[in-house]
């Protein structure tokens, strides 16, 4: 008996959740990313409550945009190299974000208990 209460409850909230799902619009970096760049405007000038035509809807467009094609150059790099690690390793970014990675996992590997 005194699981079926809590049960329920977690029941109704994972079916509310459910439901208002359908109703979220897509991610206008999902669309601009996939060409569908009339419907990621539109999506962005929905959730300003702009208009399509408005700066700051433009403003936002044009920066998915650019953080779209910034992550495709880099997916091409990574492809390009043939996903080894060290022909990455000329790019900084990579050089740095691969140091802070191997430092972390290695300090978790040879912590010692007192």
């Amino acid at each position: 008996m005194s699981w079926r209460l809590p049960l329920s409850i977690q029941c109704a909230i994972g079916i509310i959740l459910a439901i208002g799902a359908l109703f979220i619009p897509e991610s206008p970096r999902h669309l601009i990313a996939t060409g569908q760049d009339e419907n990621g405007l539109r999506v962005i000038a929905a959730l300003h409550g702009l208009d399509e035509d408005d700066a700051l809807v433009l403003a936002e467009f044009k920066e998915i945009q650019e953080v779209v094609e910034a992550d495709v150059s880099r997916t091409l790099v990574w492809e390009k190299s043939g996903g080894r690690v060290d022909e990455l390793t000329f790019d900084s970014f990579y050089r740095t974000q691969l140091e802070i990675e191997a430092t972390l996992r290695f300090g978790e590997d040879t912590r010692v208990e007192f």
